[in-house]
């Protein structure tokens, strides 16, 4: 049948993170997905790192917002207590 194999080099940039793989003689055939096992695990890890630090750089972003409305919520209960319980 003949040797079903390659080389393969992969280069991935998501969210400001360079992933490198390298991989000599894998391979290419016999698999349900068609790929080597070890490329396909290499891809879901990077990937899932990559949606690690996506999701960590939303929280950074969206810090300000929630500052903002915990203190809106904050001084809206100041508001109502002090209806409540006037001074005096």
């Amino acid at each position: 049948m003949g040797d079903h194999r390659a080389e393969v080099h992969i280069t991935l940039q998501l969210h400001g993170k360079t992933y490198r793989g390298d991989w000599d003689w894998i391979n290419y055939g016999g698999f349900d997905e068609g790929i080597d096992s070890r490329i396909r695990d290499w891809f879901l890890d990077s990937w899932n790192d990559a949606l690690r630090r996506y999701e960590a750089m939303l929280e950074e972003a969206d810090a300000p917002r929630r500052l903002r409305e915990m203190e809106r919520a904050e001084r809206a209960e100041l508001v109502r207590l002090r209806l409540k319980y006037p001074e005096g």
